[in-house]
């Protein structure tokens, strides 16, 4: 898990980069205007910095990378929506298919990884046992 989490940050971070500085990157992404692509982008960059070092210790980080696979769940089925409902473009279904999967994965994943259940997890109410 702690790998899975490992590479899911670095895949943000690359995912970041064609939203930063879209003119080095062939294809489209719609436009929602400078400001909130910036924010999109920075969110997306911050996510990725933030998995790499939860993944360094990730029985105390756990709810952290929990609460990513909330938000990549509810983001990945909103890009859904938008785009079969929205006309955005399925240039964007492969990105939204994998954060739903990587979203469950770490619901699923993690606390199976961890000894626990999905709520302790979420509740930051993980008992770590200490080294002696």
């Amino acid at each position: 898990m702690q790998s899975f989490v490992l590479w899911t940050g670095i895949y943000d971070l690359l995912a970041a980069l064609p939203i930063l500085i879209p003119r080095l990157f062939p294809g489209e992404l719609p436009d929602a205007g400078a400001l909130w692509t910036t924010i999109s982008g920075v969110s997306t960059l911050f996510m990725g910095v933030l998995l790499i070092l939860c993944s360094r210790r990730l029985a105390e980080r756990a709810p952290l990378v929990a609460w990513q696979g909330v938000l990549r769940i509810a983001a990945g089925t909103i890009f859904l929506g938008y785009i079969v409902y929205g006309g955005i473009g399925a240039d964007l279904l492969l990105a939204a298919v994998l954060d739903i999967v990587i979203g469950a994965i770490y619901l699923l994943g993690l606390p199976r990884a961890l000894g626990t259940t999905l709520a302790a997890v979420l509740c930051d109410r993980i008992v770590i046992p200490r080294e002696s």
